[in-house]
Protein backbone atom coordinates (compact mmCIF):
# COMPACT_ATOMS: atom_id res chain seq x y z
CA UNK A 1 0.00 0.00 0.00
CA UNK A 2 1.08 3.56 -0.75
CA UNK A 3 0.78 5.73 2.35
CA UNK A 4 -0.82 9.05 1.37
CA UNK A 5 -1.45 12.03 3.66
CA UNK A 6 -3.82 14.81 2.48
CA UNK A 7 -3.73 18.16 4.30
CA UNK A 8 -6.25 21.01 3.99
CA UNK A 9 -7.06 23.89 6.31
CA UNK A 10 -10.77 23.03 6.67
CA UNK A 11 -12.78 19.85 5.97
CA UNK A 12 -14.99 21.68 3.48
CA UNK A 13 -12.08 21.61 1.03
CA UNK A 14 -11.94 17.81 1.24
CA UNK A 15 -15.65 17.65 0.50
CA UNK A 16 -15.59 20.19 -2.33
CA UNK A 17 -12.39 19.18 -4.13
CA UNK A 18 -12.04 15.46 -3.38
CA UNK A 19 -15.38 14.19 -2.16
CA UNK A 20 -15.70 10.66 -0.81
CA UNK A 21 -15.68 9.22 -4.35
CA UNK A 22 -12.13 10.30 -5.29
CA UNK A 23 -10.82 9.09 -1.92
CA UNK A 24 -12.49 5.72 -2.44
CA UNK A 25 -11.01 5.50 -5.95
CA UNK A 26 -7.54 6.16 -4.56
CA UNK A 27 -8.10 3.47 -1.92
CA UNK A 28 -9.12 0.97 -4.59
CA UNK A 29 -5.87 1.75 -6.43
CA UNK A 30 -3.55 0.95 -3.56
CA UNK A 31 -3.51 4.14 -1.45
CA UNK A 32 -3.83 4.08 2.32
CA UNK A 33 -5.17 7.55 3.18
CA UNK A 34 -4.82 9.82 6.20
CA UNK A 35 -6.46 13.26 6.21
CA UNK A 36 -5.20 16.14 8.34
CA UNK A 37 -7.65 19.05 8.63
CA UNK A 38 -9.54 21.12 11.19
CA UNK A 39 -12.23 19.21 13.05
CA UNK A 40 -14.98 21.51 11.76
CA UNK A 41 -15.39 24.11 9.05
CA UNK A 42 -16.59 27.72 9.36
CA UNK A 43 -20.21 26.58 9.70
CA UNK A 44 -19.46 23.98 12.37
CA UNK A 45 -19.95 21.07 9.97
CA UNK A 46 -17.80 17.96 9.93
CA UNK A 47 -17.21 15.80 6.89
CA UNK A 48 -17.86 12.06 6.98
CA UNK A 49 -14.90 10.32 5.36
CA UNK A 50 -15.04 6.95 3.59
CA UNK A 51 -14.39 3.79 5.57
CA UNK A 52 -10.73 3.21 6.49
CA UNK A 53 -9.70 6.82 5.77
CA UNK A 54 -7.99 8.03 8.93
CA UNK A 55 -8.69 11.59 10.09
CA UNK A 56 -6.21 13.46 12.28
CA UNK A 57 -7.86 16.72 13.39
CA UNK A 58 -5.57 19.75 13.71
CA UNK A 59 -7.19 23.12 14.30
CA UNK A 60 -6.02 25.65 11.69
CA UNK A 61 -7.42 29.17 11.58
CA UNK A 62 -7.85 30.64 8.09
CA UNK A 63 -6.40 33.93 9.35
CA UNK A 64 -2.95 34.40 10.93
CA UNK A 65 -2.96 33.45 14.65
CA UNK A 66 0.68 33.06 15.59
CA UNK A 67 0.55 30.85 18.69
CA UNK A 68 -2.19 28.60 17.29
CA UNK A 69 -0.29 28.37 14.00
CA UNK A 70 2.94 27.28 15.70
CA UNK A 71 1.11 24.58 17.63
CA UNK A 72 -0.64 23.41 14.46
CA UNK A 73 2.64 23.19 12.54
CA UNK A 74 4.34 21.02 15.13
CA UNK A 75 1.30 18.79 15.56
CA UNK A 76 1.23 18.22 11.78
CA UNK A 77 4.95 17.42 11.83
CA UNK A 78 4.41 14.92 14.63
CA UNK A 79 1.63 13.16 12.71
CA UNK A 80 3.66 13.03 9.48
CA UNK A 81 6.81 11.82 11.22
CA UNK A 82 4.91 9.06 13.01
CA UNK A 83 2.92 8.10 9.90
CA UNK A 84 5.98 7.47 7.67
CA UNK A 85 4.08 8.55 4.58
CA UNK A 86 5.20 8.02 0.99
CA UNK A 87 3.30 11.08 -0.25
CA UNK A 88 2.11 14.20 1.53
CA UNK A 89 -0.10 16.43 -0.60
CA UNK A 90 -1.53 19.73 0.52
CA UNK A 91 -3.86 22.46 -0.69
CA UNK A 92 -5.12 25.86 0.53
CA UNK A 93 -2.61 28.50 1.74
CA UNK A 94 -2.11 27.72 5.42
CA UNK A 95 -2.29 23.93 5.12
CA UNK A 96 0.17 24.07 2.23
CA UNK A 97 2.66 26.16 4.19
CA UNK A 98 2.47 23.87 7.22
CA UNK A 99 2.36 20.70 5.11
CA UNK A 100 5.40 21.63 3.01
CA UNK A 101 7.47 22.58 6.09
CA UNK A 102 6.42 19.53 8.10
CA UNK A 103 6.83 17.19 5.12
CA UNK A 104 10.32 18.53 4.43
CA UNK A 105 11.30 18.23 8.10
CA UNK A 106 10.08 14.61 8.11
CA UNK A 107 11.85 13.93 4.78
CA UNK A 108 8.74 12.56 3.06
CA UNK A 109 9.81 11.24 -0.38
CA UNK A 110 7.03 12.99 -2.34
CA UNK A 111 5.76 16.38 -1.16
CA UNK A 112 3.08 17.51 -3.58
CA UNK A 113 1.64 21.03 -3.61
CA UNK A 114 -1.83 21.14 -5.13
CA UNK A 115 -1.76 24.73 -6.39
CA UNK A 116 -5.48 25.46 -6.47
CA UNK A 117 -5.24 29.23 -6.86
CA UNK A 118 -2.75 31.91 -5.88
CA UNK A 119 -4.06 34.14 -3.10
CA UNK A 120 -1.36 36.81 -3.43
CA UNK A 121 -2.29 37.83 -6.99
CA UNK A 122 -5.26 39.88 -5.78
CA UNK A 123 -3.39 41.50 -2.87
CA UNK A 124 -1.28 44.66 -2.71
CA UNK A 125 1.67 46.04 -0.74
CA UNK A 126 3.08 44.08 2.19
CA UNK A 127 0.26 41.54 2.14
CA UNK A 128 1.08 40.60 -1.45
CA UNK A 129 4.80 40.35 -0.65
CA UNK A 130 4.17 38.15 2.41
CA UNK A 131 1.87 35.71 0.62
CA UNK A 132 4.07 35.56 -2.47
CA UNK A 133 6.98 34.70 -0.16
CA UNK A 134 4.85 31.94 1.37
CA UNK A 135 4.22 30.56 -2.14
CA UNK A 136 7.95 30.51 -2.87
CA UNK A 137 8.63 28.67 0.41
CA UNK A 138 5.91 26.11 -0.32
CA UNK A 139 7.23 25.53 -3.85
CA UNK A 140 10.85 25.30 -2.68
CA UNK A 141 10.04 22.67 -0.04
CA UNK A 142 7.78 20.64 -2.34
CA UNK A 143 9.17 17.97 -4.64
CA UNK A 144 6.37 18.54 -7.15
CA UNK A 145 3.64 21.10 -7.87
CA UNK A 146 0.32 20.35 -9.58
CA UNK A 147 -1.77 23.44 -10.42
CA UNK A 148 -5.34 22.75 -11.48
CA UNK A 149 -5.12 25.07 -14.49
CA UNK A 150 -2.66 25.93 -17.23
CA UNK A 151 -3.07 29.60 -16.38
CA UNK A 152 -1.75 29.13 -12.85
CA UNK A 153 1.05 26.97 -14.25
CA UNK A 154 2.10 29.89 -16.45
CA UNK A 155 1.91 32.40 -13.58
CA UNK A 156 3.98 30.16 -11.29
CA UNK A 157 6.75 29.78 -13.87
CA UNK A 158 6.67 33.39 -15.08
CA UNK A 159 6.84 34.84 -11.58
CA UNK A 160 9.62 32.52 -10.50
CA UNK A 161 7.67 30.55 -7.88
CA UNK A 162 9.20 27.32 -9.11
CA UNK A 163 11.24 25.75 -11.90
CA UNK A 164 9.31 24.46 -14.96
CA UNK A 165 10.53 20.89 -14.48
CA UNK A 166 8.91 20.78 -11.04
CA UNK A 167 5.38 21.70 -12.09
CA UNK A 168 2.74 20.07 -14.29
CA UNK A 169 -1.03 20.09 -14.85
CA UNK A 170 -2.73 16.71 -14.50
CA UNK A 171 -5.04 15.96 -17.42
CA UNK A 172 -6.90 19.00 -18.71
CA UNK A 173 -6.96 20.58 -15.26
CA UNK A 174 -9.44 20.93 -12.38
CA UNK A 175 -9.15 19.24 -8.98
CA UNK A 176 -11.79 16.56 -9.31
CA UNK A 177 -13.43 16.81 -12.73
CA UNK A 178 -17.21 16.40 -12.95
CA UNK A 179 -19.46 13.43 -12.41
CA UNK A 180 -21.63 14.02 -15.46
CA UNK A 181 -24.22 11.51 -14.25
CA UNK A 182 -24.64 13.33 -10.96
CA UNK A 183 -24.70 16.68 -12.75
CA UNK A 184 -27.20 15.63 -15.40
CA UNK A 185 -30.05 18.08 -16.16
CA UNK A 186 -32.34 15.34 -17.49
CA UNK A 187 -32.13 13.38 -14.23
CA UNK A 188 -32.70 16.50 -12.12
CA UNK A 189 -35.63 18.06 -13.99
CA UNK A 190 -38.03 17.43 -11.09
CA UNK A 191 -35.90 19.57 -8.77
CA UNK A 192 -36.16 22.54 -11.11
CA UNK A 193 -39.90 22.59 -10.54
CA UNK A 194 -39.69 21.70 -6.85
CA UNK A 195 -37.14 24.34 -5.85
CA UNK A 196 -38.70 27.07 -7.95
CA UNK A 197 -42.06 26.30 -6.37
CA UNK A 198 -40.56 26.51 -2.87
CA UNK A 199 -39.00 29.89 -3.73
CA UNK A 200 -42.17 31.17 -5.44
CA UNK A 201 -40.41 31.51 -8.78
CA UNK A 202 -42.53 30.80 -11.84
CA UNK A 203 -41.34 28.53 -14.64
CA UNK A 204 -41.22 31.40 -17.16
CA UNK A 205 -38.97 33.49 -14.90
CA UNK A 206 -35.22 33.58 -15.55
CA UNK A 207 -32.92 32.60 -12.68
CA UNK A 208 -29.29 33.63 -12.38
CA UNK A 209 -27.24 31.48 -10.04
CA UNK A 210 -23.98 31.63 -8.14
CA UNK A 211 -22.24 29.24 -5.74
CA UNK A 212 -19.31 30.88 -3.95
CA UNK A 213 -18.32 32.07 -0.45
CA UNK A 214 -19.39 35.57 0.62
CA UNK A 215 -16.01 37.17 -0.07
CA UNK A 216 -14.84 40.07 -2.21
CA UNK A 217 -12.42 37.94 -4.22
CA UNK A 218 -15.30 35.91 -5.65
CA UNK A 219 -16.76 39.08 -7.18
CA UNK A 220 -19.95 38.89 -5.13
CA UNK A 221 -20.08 42.68 -4.61
CA UNK A 222 -20.04 43.13 -8.40
CA UNK A 223 -22.55 40.33 -8.95
CA UNK A 224 -25.09 41.81 -6.55
CA UNK A 225 -24.70 45.30 -8.02
CA UNK A 226 -25.03 43.97 -11.57
CA UNK A 227 -28.06 41.83 -10.72
CA UNK A 228 -29.76 44.76 -9.02
CA UNK A 229 -29.36 46.84 -12.19
CA UNK A 230 -30.62 44.06 -14.44
CA UNK A 231 -33.56 43.39 -12.10
CA UNK A 232 -34.59 47.05 -12.24
CA UNK A 233 -35.15 46.69 -15.97
CA UNK A 234 -36.63 43.19 -15.96
CA UNK A 235 -39.24 42.12 -13.37
CA UNK A 236 -38.90 38.44 -14.32
CA UNK A 237 -35.28 37.83 -13.30
CA UNK A 238 -34.22 36.24 -10.01
CA UNK A 239 -30.94 35.35 -8.31
CA UNK A 240 -30.30 32.10 -6.45
CA UNK A 241 -27.12 32.48 -4.41
CA UNK A 242 -25.46 29.79 -2.31
CA UNK A 243 -22.55 31.01 -0.22
CA UNK A 244 -21.38 31.03 3.37
CA UNK A 245 -20.09 34.08 5.26
CA UNK A 246 -16.40 34.15 6.16
CA UNK A 247 -14.20 36.10 8.54
CA UNK A 248 -11.61 36.77 5.84
CA UNK A 249 -12.18 39.26 3.02
CA UNK A 250 -15.88 39.92 3.83
CA UNK A 251 -18.38 41.62 1.53
CA UNK A 252 -19.35 45.27 1.71
CA UNK A 253 -22.12 45.84 4.24
CA UNK A 254 -24.28 47.41 1.52
CA UNK A 255 -23.99 44.18 -0.50
CA UNK A 256 -25.02 42.07 2.49
CA UNK A 257 -28.05 44.28 3.03
CA UNK A 258 -29.14 43.83 -0.59
CA UNK A 259 -28.72 40.05 -0.35
CA UNK A 260 -30.83 39.99 2.82
CA UNK A 261 -33.56 42.35 1.63
CA UNK A 262 -33.93 42.07 -2.15
CA UNK A 263 -37.24 40.36 -2.90
CA UNK A 264 -35.84 38.49 -5.89
CA UNK A 265 -32.65 37.19 -4.28
CA UNK A 266 -32.78 33.81 -2.53
CA UNK A 267 -29.72 33.16 -0.39
CA UNK A 268 -28.67 29.84 1.13
CA UNK A 269 -25.62 29.44 3.35
CA UNK A 270 -24.93 25.88 2.20
CA UNK A 271 -26.43 23.06 0.16
CA UNK A 272 -25.04 19.53 0.31
CA UNK A 273 -26.49 18.73 -3.12
CA UNK A 274 -25.76 21.79 -5.25
CA UNK A 275 -26.74 19.96 -8.45
CA UNK A 276 -30.41 20.19 -7.44
CA UNK A 277 -30.14 23.97 -7.15
CA UNK A 278 -28.19 24.25 -10.40
CA UNK A 279 -31.20 22.53 -11.99
CA UNK A 280 -33.35 25.48 -10.90
CA UNK A 281 -31.04 28.02 -12.58
CA UNK A 282 -30.93 29.31 -16.16
CA UNK A 283 -27.59 31.16 -16.17
CA UNK A 284 -24.59 30.66 -13.88
CA UNK A 285 -22.38 33.61 -12.89
CA UNK A 286 -18.99 33.57 -11.15
CA UNK A 287 -17.28 37.00 -11.48
CA UNK A 288 -14.26 35.94 -9.41
CA UNK A 289 -11.00 37.92 -9.18
CA UNK A 290 -8.88 34.77 -8.90
CA UNK A 291 -9.47 31.05 -8.96
CA UNK A 292 -7.48 27.85 -9.18
CA UNK A 293 -9.72 26.56 -11.93
CA UNK A 294 -13.41 27.11 -11.27
CA UNK A 295 -14.96 23.76 -10.35
CA UNK A 296 -18.42 25.27 -9.98
CA UNK A 297 -18.16 26.59 -13.53
CA UNK A 298 -17.68 23.15 -15.03
CA UNK A 299 -20.39 21.69 -12.78
CA UNK A 300 -22.75 24.37 -14.11
CA UNK A 301 -21.62 23.60 -17.67
CA UNK A 302 -22.41 19.91 -17.09
CA UNK A 303 -25.93 21.04 -16.17
CA UNK A 304 -26.23 22.74 -19.60
CA UNK A 305 -26.08 26.21 -18.07
CA UNK A 306 -24.39 29.06 -19.94
CA UNK A 307 -21.68 30.43 -17.67
CA UNK A 308 -20.59 34.03 -17.25
CA UNK A 309 -17.19 34.20 -15.59
CA UNK A 310 -14.07 36.35 -15.53
CA UNK A 311 -11.13 36.43 -17.89
CA UNK A 312 -8.54 35.38 -15.29
CA UNK A 313 -6.32 32.27 -15.06
CA UNK A 314 -8.40 29.22 -14.25
CA UNK A 315 -11.93 30.37 -15.11
CA UNK A 316 -10.81 31.37 -18.62
CA UNK A 317 -10.07 27.65 -19.19
CA UNK A 318 -13.31 26.40 -17.67
CA UNK A 319 -15.29 27.76 -20.63
CA UNK A 320 -14.73 28.66 -24.28
CA UNK A 321 -15.68 32.31 -24.68
CA UNK A 322 -18.72 32.72 -26.92
CA UNK A 323 -19.21 28.97 -27.26
CA UNK A 324 -19.75 27.49 -23.78
CA UNK A 325 -19.98 30.74 -21.84
CA UNK A 326 -19.02 34.40 -21.75
CA UNK A 327 -15.88 35.97 -20.29
CA UNK A 328 -15.93 39.42 -18.70
CA UNK A 329 -13.17 41.51 -17.06
CA UNK A 330 -12.80 41.08 -13.26
CA UNK A 331 -13.86 43.84 -10.84
CA UNK A 332 -15.98 45.58 -13.52
CA UNK A 333 -19.76 45.91 -13.22
CA UNK A 334 -20.79 47.35 -16.66
CA UNK A 335 -19.40 44.43 -18.73
CA UNK A 336 -21.04 41.99 -16.31
CA UNK A 337 -24.39 43.74 -16.74
CA UNK A 338 -23.97 43.63 -20.51
CA UNK A 339 -23.25 39.89 -20.50
CA UNK A 340 -26.18 39.17 -18.18
CA UNK A 341 -28.57 41.22 -20.32
CA UNK A 342 -27.31 39.55 -23.49
CA UNK A 343 -28.26 36.12 -22.21
CA UNK A 344 -31.55 37.33 -20.74
CA UNK A 345 -32.59 38.70 -24.13
CA UNK A 346 -31.47 35.73 -26.25
CA UNK A 347 -33.01 32.39 -25.20
CA UNK A 348 -31.72 30.72 -28.38
CA UNK A 349 -28.14 31.66 -27.46
CA UNK A 350 -28.65 30.39 -23.90
CA UNK A 351 -29.79 27.02 -25.20
CA UNK A 352 -27.01 26.78 -27.77
CA UNK A 353 -24.29 27.63 -25.25
CA UNK A 354 -25.70 25.24 -22.66
CA UNK A 355 -25.72 22.25 -25.01
CA UNK A 356 -22.16 22.96 -26.17
CA UNK A 357 -21.03 23.38 -22.55
CA UNK A 358 -22.19 19.93 -21.45
CA UNK A 359 -20.67 18.29 -24.54
CA UNK A 360 -17.29 19.86 -23.75
CA UNK A 361 -17.39 18.74 -20.11
CA UNK A 362 -18.14 15.15 -21.11
CA UNK A 363 -15.23 15.26 -23.54
CA UNK A 364 -12.58 17.00 -21.39
CA UNK A 365 -13.48 16.83 -17.70
CA UNK A 366 -15.22 13.52 -17.05
CA UNK A 367 -14.38 12.69 -13.45
CA UNK A 368 -13.24 9.10 -13.76
CA UNK A 369 -10.83 9.92 -16.57
CA UNK A 370 -9.20 12.57 -14.38
CA UNK A 371 -8.94 10.13 -11.47
CA UNK A 372 -7.03 7.71 -13.70
CA UNK A 373 -4.65 10.52 -14.63
CA UNK A 374 -4.22 11.46 -10.95
CA UNK A 375 -3.29 7.89 -9.98
CA UNK A 376 -0.79 7.68 -12.86
CA UNK A 377 0.68 11.05 -11.83
CA UNK A 378 1.14 10.03 -8.19
CA UNK A 379 2.70 6.69 -9.17
CA UNK A 380 5.15 8.44 -11.49
CA UNK A 381 6.16 10.86 -8.72
CA UNK A 382 6.93 7.90 -6.45
CA UNK A 383 9.10 6.24 -9.09
CA UNK A 384 10.85 9.54 -9.87
CA UNK A 385 11.58 10.00 -6.15
CA UNK A 386 13.93 7.02 -6.28
CA UNK A 387 12.18 5.31 -3.35
CA UNK A 388 9.98 3.10 -5.57
CA UNK A 389 10.30 1.12 -8.75
CA UNK A 390 7.59 -0.27 -11.01
CA UNK A 391 7.68 -3.95 -11.98
CA UNK A 392 4.90 -5.40 -14.16
CA UNK A 393 2.59 -2.52 -13.22
CA UNK A 394 3.20 -2.90 -9.49
CA UNK A 395 5.04 -0.36 -7.32
CA UNK A 396 7.69 -1.76 -5.02
CA UNK A 397 9.68 0.08 -2.39
CA UNK A 398 13.41 0.06 -3.00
Amino acid sequence: MIKLCIITTVPGTIQAFFGPAQLQYLQSNGFEITVITSSKDALGRTFVLPKDVICEPVEMARTIKLWQDIKALFKIYSIIKKGKFDIVQYATPKASLFGSIAGWMARVPVRLYLMWGLYYVTQTGKTKLIFKTFEKIICALSTAIAPDSKGNYEIAVKEGLCKPEKISVVGEGSANGVDTERFNPEKLAEFRKKIRSELHITENALVFGCIAPMVKDKGINELIEAFSKVAEQNPHVFLLYIGRPTEKNPLEQSTIEIINNHKRISHFIFQAEPEKYLAAMDIFVLPTYREGFGVVNIEACAMELPVITTDVPGPQESIINGRTGLLVPPRAVPPLIEAMKRLVEDPKLRKQIGIAARQRIKSCYEQKQLWKAIVAHRRKLLVDSGYFREIDGTLQRI
